[in-house]
């Protein structure tokens, strides 16, 4: 089931038998549903034809990750891993994007790698002390930018941090968006509000205005 921020309406899609397979988590980037967490290789379901494909996922680096998927500014697919476990300074959130070789293959390749220390840097947090919690996790990648949270806290107490992050994909930019409440959240983008969009009755009596009042000074 669908839910639209514009209508508030739900529309409920036909059922897929996935043969007792229970996917969690998965990202629709262009039509399709991933589901990157939790297999050996990606679940790819087509939402135009309701049916299931696999995709082999990015080459593992060090240690455990969490795959997300999103999209480019131009549209293409990509993927980015978020390792877990304990954080140094060499771990890094690594950017792949799905494109076709000198072979004309369409295979992953690494786009950019962001180290955890610049990012620690950022939201000012040292993570080297041995009683420090830090945590990055990936909320969403919408439209070439990588928005994820960054917790940073001290294991024996309560006073802890949980920033929102973006990272452009396009420049490298890397933005503290602000302070987030919950680790339970989801950025996304809302339509502008019918409320605050000119009609076109509406500019032409603020065009009579503006012409009236320089008429009369």
């Amino acid at each position: 089931m669908v839910l639209s921020s514009d209508t508030s309406k739900w529309q409920i899609f036909p059922w897929v038998d996935i043969d007792g397979l229970w996917p969690q988590t998965g990202k629709l980037v262009n039509g399709c549903i991933y589901w990157t967490i939790g297999m050996n290789d990606a679940r790819v379901l087509n939402t135009a034809t309701m049916q299931f494909s696999r995709m082999d996922k990015p080459p593992r680096r060090r240690g455990n990750e969490i795959l997300t998927a999103g999209k480019t500014k131009d549209g293409r697919l990509c993927v980015v891993c978020a390792p877990l476990g304990p954080l140094t300074f060499e771990s890094v959130l690594a950017v792949w994007i799905r494109r076709a070789d000198d072979d004309g293959v369409e295979r992953w390749m690494l786009d950019k790698s962001l180290p955890l220390q610049e990012i620690a840097g950022i939201v000012r947090c040292e993570f080297k002390e041995d009683n420090v919690k830090y945590q990055v996790t990936v909320r969403t990648i919408i439209d070439g930018f990588v928005y994820f949270s960054a917790y940073c806290g001290v294991w024996q107490h309560h006073h802890s941090t949980l920033w929102l992050l973006s990272f452009c994909l396009e420049t490298a930019a890397l933005n503290k968006l602000g302070r987030i409440l919950s680790g339970v959240s989801y950025p996304y983008i809302m339509p502008w509000p019918r409320s605050l969009v000119g009609t076109q009755q509406a500019n032409q009596l603020i065009q009579l205005k503006t012409h009236n009042s320089l008429a009369c000074s």
